[in-house]
């Protein structure tokens, strides 16, 4: 097997240095691109805000306020809808509370011992004892999931 493309770091991080241009570019487009979305998406509220802030300040004085009616007319079967879901999660969430509870507090199985992990897969227990001391192993198996070599990757 080869060496990773990038060392041998752990954990394998995969920084901006290592990434082609054409990714760092398509990443910083994107990222651009939803900022200006998300600008243009609030261009009414900083409308709003800047009117607000500006002199007089407190004041609209070149935007009209906004009709809240209108604006929870067209909320409200969304604001209907997380409703629904709260109930159904706290309902839920009060059904299950004692099943909930007792998961946090089962203790971990015991270690698997050397020899039955080798049992499983028919090696010997020196030889699994050897490799669970190595950092990093690279296994390769057969059709029918036995073990025909391991190199040391570390």
């Amino acid at each position: 097997m080869t060496k990773p493309r990038y060392g041998n770091d752990w954990p394998p991080l995969v920084g901006a240095r290592h990434l082609p241009l054409v990714i760092r570019l398509r990443d910083t487009l994107l990222t651009a691109g939803a900022w200006l979305l998300l600008a243009y998406l609030l261009r009414d509220f900083f409308s709003l805000a800047w009117d607000y802030l500006s002199h007089p300040i407190f004041e609209l004085t070149v935007t009209t306020a906004p009709d809240w009616h209108e604006i929870w007319l067209r909320l409200k079967p969304y604001a209907v809808y997380i409703g629904i879901l709260i109930a159904w999660l706290l309902y839920w969430g009060y059904v299950l509370r004692h099943h909930l509870a007792d998961a946090s507090h089962k203790p971990q199985p015991q270690n698997l011992p050397v020899a039955e992990h080798a049992l499983s897969f028919n090696l010997p227990a020196a030889q699994v004892s050897e490799w669970q001391s190595k950092r990093s192993m690279v296994a390769s198996f057969d059709d029918k999931g036995s073990i025909t070599s391991v190199k040391d990757h570390s």
